[in-house]
C-alpha cells in the first residue's frame, strides 16, 4: 500500500533517507507504536514495502510532523542515515 500524496513525487523525492518506525520513535522519543498510529491516521506520510508491510518514513516528513505536534527530533542521530 503506497499513501496518495506519494503517487506524484518527483524521483527526487524518492531517493531522501528514509527510517523504519523504530527508527522514527527513537529520533523523536516515542514508541514505535505511536509511529503506527501517526501513519495509520494519515498524520505522518509513509510508504509500506513488502508482503509484511514495513513501514519507512522520509526523515523530512518526520521533522515536519514532530514540529507540528511538538515532539524533538534529534537531529544528531538523524545525520547518520544521510550519506556524507
Amino acid at each position: 500500500m503506497i499513501c496518495a500524496m506519494y503517487a506524484t513525487l518527483s524521483k527526487t523525492r524518492n531517493d531522501m533517507p528514509k527510517v523504519s518506525a523504530l527508527e522514527a520513535a527513537h529520533l523523536i522519543g516515542v514508541s514505535d507504536e505511536t509511529i503506527r498510529r501517526l501513519v495509520n491516521r494519515e498524520i505522518l506520510p509513509a510508504i509500506k514495502v513488502g508482503l509484511r508491510g514495513k513501514i519507512r518514513i522520509e526523515l523530512s516528513d518526520l521533522r515536519v510532523v514532530a514540529q507540528k505536534l511538538n515532539f524533538d527530533f534529534d537531529e544528531e542521530s538523524a545525520a547518520k542515515f544521510y550519506d556524507n
